[in-house]
């Protein structure tokens, strides 16, 4: 998670995101567990801290930036390369944006030697290149204040150092000896370190920017097992504790407590009037919400560790995942959540301080790359033909480089397709993955008899006719097949049979006698019904039908042709061609006018001058009649096949109403033409 909530930060998502419409994310993180640890928004960008490895704390995992638009899709997933992890490392990790840079912290160990546990840092400029530091400890979440980096660097069995960061070595402000502090959040004034001291007890560290410690608080909470402790502010200084059984919420100025039984909790942010926790409540997700003394739970499938803004952040099971809080609660069932209230009172102490823990580590440097792995695949025997996702990529041992993902792998013996192997493969990114790709028989055997000299089809492909007194011996690939038994005269067998490698299935089929219809048509997509039944369209100049013994009217059509009918008498078995031909189905259009000599325009073409006959397709047609000087006549007609339809029009003169109005605009404006003229001159009088 590593964000400890900063004011400043929390009102910049807040107004940043509130914008982003709903929806969920996921991406398949390759590995056993993966998570999204940190979230950050940057002009309309989703920015996502993720971190994937195998289960059982194997330090074999990789660091990960994903970018994601703000409607949900994935713009680019990058690697943080040459730097090993686990996903139990997660509340050691963070991200923060200073000033035009991204800073990513976090934990990484060698797989070789998993209890060395080291940290990284690295700031990102806009290119995605890098520059930071690998170094000794556990670096907690970075806050930033006044433009100057802090974060907490734990040393097991040495303690807490409060550290600035740069691009070189964290440096020591002040040390803590005797307490383990994970998390860090300020109110733009003072920073507040959380964690514990040796005997487990909460511990709330209240230091200026230059180190100086002003307050510690101590609680009499005790933080047990794999507990995780967060500070955050949000109004005041908040601690949580997350522990298995529930998560304690201490509000230290307030003097009180909240247990949230039964749910563990990793962050919090503020959403107008209410408190938003997130974390698990055992295998889901869960958000608290806190409304004064009421609490709602909403739980959900993914797990979630983080929340920036409305943006959610988890994952868990091998998926990252990120979603807006609408989209979550959406999905999510809700119910009322025991919430026990305590009075907790603090007790002022005074830890040990010292200066010097010191520090080891080297320079990191680079740009972040493509999220792609490696695999090596060996074949046996090794001269197999190796295909990814069905394109050829070498044949025998095979080393090849791709972007992370799930792909198809096919290895096929030369010359000997039968011989193969198939699989699926994980490119995670940053590893190199050793794939054994041993061959086996990949085809089996099919043996169909029954009905003689019927043809026995694979997947539509024809393979042999049934012989008489024998059966049809045909080799096919292992797998989901369909088969069909066709013989003229007789009704077409159909089935579906699964060929294991190696393995033979027997099939015997006796086809039963009907009439075979054939039909073929002038007019392709000519429709057919038999005794009022859709049977089809004739499409690729034929249209096969198997009916009964017995008679049948076929009729078929055609929108824009006469209907054809036919009565058939048909017997079994049997095959009967049978030929359609359709006659256009047009009619007859005449149009007269008064005065004639009108132009006819038809479904907006000129056919001619009134008088007209024309023959034109059955249906219902746009008519207009114009001619000049007279009003246009506009209608739709309908035109039925093989008849005429006789259309008389009388035009009527245009309305020269308008030419009226003309004049005595013009004539109005001749008076008031005379009178500006004669405006301000003195009249005489002549007696």
């Amino acid at each position: 998670m590593g964000k400890a909530l900063p004011v400043l930060l929390v009102l910049i998502l807040v107004a940043s995101t509130s914008g982003v419409g709903a929806f969920e994310f996921e991406l398949d993180g390759l590995m056993d567990e993966s998570y999204v640890i940190d979230l950050t928004e940057i002009n309309g960008t989703i920015y996502a801290l993720a971190a994937a490895s195998s289960s059982g704390y194997a330090c074999n995992g990789y660091v990960s930036l994903i970018t994601i638009s703000e409607d949900g899709k994935l713009q680019n997933w990058t690697l943080l390369p040459n730097i090993s992890t686990d996903v139990e490392l997660w509340p050691w990790f963070g991200m923060e944006r200073v000033r035009n840079t991204l800073l990513l912290a976090g934990s990484g160990c060698n797989s070789m030697n998993p209890k060395i546990v080291q940290s990284w840092h690295v700031f990102v400029n806009g290119s995605f290149g890098y520059r930071g530091t690998a170094h000794a400890g556990l670096l907690a979440s970075p806050v930033v204040l006044n433009d100057t980096v802090y974060s907490l660097v734990f040393h097991p069995l040495l303690g807490s150092s409060l550290v600035i960061l740069g691009t070189g070595l964290p440096k020591e402000l002040i040390a803590f000896p005797n307490l383990t502090l994970s998390s860090l959040a300020t109110d733009g004034r003072l920073i507040y370190a959380g964690g514990v001291d040796r005997n487990g007890s909460t511990i709330l560290l209240e230091v200026s920017p230059k180190g100086r410690p002003v307050r510690a608080l101590r609680f009499p909470i005790t933080a047990t097992g794999d507990a995780v402790v967060r500070v955050a502010y949000v109004e005041e200084p908040i601690l949580l504790i997350g522990m298995l059984n529930g998560t304690y919420m201490i509000q230290p100025w307030e003097g009180r407590a909240v247990f949230f039984e039964g749910v563990s909790l990793f962050d919090v942010e503020t959403n107008g009037d209410d408190l938003l926790l997130v974390g698990v409540k055992g295998s889901r997700g869960a958000v608290v919400k806190v409304h004064g003394d009421k609490a709602l739970l909403y739980t959900g499938e993914r797990l979630l560790v983080t929340i920036s803004g409305d943006i959610l952040g988890g994952g868990g099971n091998g998926t990252m995942y990120v979603a807006t809080l609408d989209r979550f609660l959406s999905q999510s069932k809700a119910s009322e959540i025991r919430v026990l209230s305590l009075n907790v009172t603090s007790e002022i102490v005074t830890p040990k301080i010292l200066r010097g823990l010191g520090n080891i580590g080297v320079g990191l440097r680079g740009k972040l790359r493509r999220a792609e792995g490696t695999l090596e695949i060996w074949p046996n025997p090794l001269d197999a033909n190796v295909y990814i996702n069905g394109e050829h990529v070498g044949n025998g041992s095979v080393k090849v480089t791709l972007p992370a993902g799930v792909y198809n792998l096919t290895a096929v013996a030369y010359n000997w397709p039968a011989y193969r192997y198939e699989g699926t493969v994980r490119v995670v990114p940053g590893k190199t993955i050793f794939v054994e790709a041993p061959l086996e028989w990949y085809r089996g055997w099919l043996l169909v008899g029954g009905t003689p000299y019927a043809t026995v089809y694979v997947d539509g492909e024809a393979m042999k006719n049934i012989p008489a007194n024998s059966t049809a011996n045909i080799t096919v690939d292992a797998g989901n097949h369909t088969v069909r038994v066709r013989l003229d005269g007789y009704r077409d067998f159909v089935t579906n049979i699964t060929v294991e490698p190696f393995h033979t299935v027997h099939l015997n089929v006796t086809l039963e006698p009907v009439a075979v219809l054939y039909l073929i048509s002038n007019v392709p997509g000519t429709k057919v019904y038999i005794n009022g039944t859709y049977y089809g369209e004739i499409r690729n100049n034929e249209l096969r039908i198997e009916l009964p013994p017995g008679e049948y009217l076929l009729t078929a059509g055609r929108w824009g042709y006469l209907n054809y009918t036919e009565k058939l008498n048909l017997t079994a078995p049997s095959i009967t061609l049978g030929e359609i031909r359709l006659r256009p189905a047009f009619g007859f259009l005449n149009v007269t006018s008064d005065p004639p000599g009108a132009t006819v325009i038809v479904d907006g073409k000129n056919r001619g001058k009134t008088p007209l006959f024309i023959s034109i397709l059955q249906g219902t047609h746009e008519l207009e009649v114009v001619k000049e000087g007279y009003e246009a006549y506009t209608a739709n007609v309908t035109v039925l096949a093989e008849r005429q339809r006789i259309v008389r029009v009388s035009l009527r003169h245009k309305s020269r109403m308008h030419i009226i109005i003309t004049a005595f605009a013009i004539g109005a404006g001749v008076v008031l033409l005379a009178l500006y003229i004669t405006k301000g001159k003195k009249l005489r009088h002549h007696p």
